[in-house]
């Protein structure tokens, strides 16, 4: 995936997870901001995980605070 289809999967996911509308979510805001519970960013990440076929450990959350953060971050891992 790029960047950019990160940054979408991530919008799309925050805001089913978050009851937000997806074009409210600002890629720059911190993901806290979403009132996401940490079994919300467990199961993020597991979706994560699927679909790109990468291991993704839950704390890329919150060492990369940002959609726009973690997808680069996501983007580059092996």
């Amino acid at each position: 995936m790029t960047n950019q289809e990160i940054k979408h999967w991530l919008i799309q996911k925050i805001a089913e997870e978050s009851d937000l509308k997806a074009e409210t979510i600002d890629v720059n805001a911190p993901i806290d901001t979403f009132n996401l519970d940490s079994l919300s960013m467990i199961s993020l990440s597991y979706d994560l995980e699927t679909v790109l076929g990468k291991e993704i450990d839950p704390t890329v959350f919150w060492q990369h605070n940002t959609i726009d953060k973690l997808a680069s971050a996501i983007e580059t891992l092996p």
